[in-house]
């Protein structure tokens, strides 16, 4: 063979090798994006009582007292009467004691009232 031939084959193998390689990064690249390893942590989650209540949206409010608005809106096909409602963040409770029915599709805003001052510690 000669030298020519020799390094057109050594550049044939060079782009098979370097072509093989792409491939097999992009395929690992999307297996691990798929299977979720680089999403970054969410909080925990979770509800103690009936489950056709979501809660949709909530803001908390420093001033002038600390409360949290939450707005609940009950997705069964059944009204439901809610008596309390409860959010705990860490030792700060925070609570609505006012009672509402809550017909199917319907929303509500309700106000809770925090055991602590929530400006110096989460806003």
């Amino acid at each position: 063979m000669s030298w020519k031939c020799k390094k057109s084959q050594v550049s044939l193998e060079y782009m098979v090798a370097a072509g093989f390689i792409v491939v097999v990064i992009t395929i690992t690249s999307i297996l691990v994006w798929q299977s979720g390893i680089l999403r970054p942590p969410t909080g925990e989650k979770g509800k103690i009582g009936f489950a056709n209540i979501d809660v949709e949206d909530w803001a908390v409010y420093a001033e002038p007292k600390s409360t949290v608005a939450v707005r609940l809106v009950n997705v069964g096909s059944d009204s439901l009467k809610v008596k309390k409602i409860e959010l705990k963040i860490n030792d700060v409770v925070c609570s609505n004691n006012i009672s509402s029915i809550l017909i199917p599709g319907k929303r509500i805003i309700k106000l809770l009232n925090c055991s602590k001052d929530l400006s110096k510690e989460y806003v």
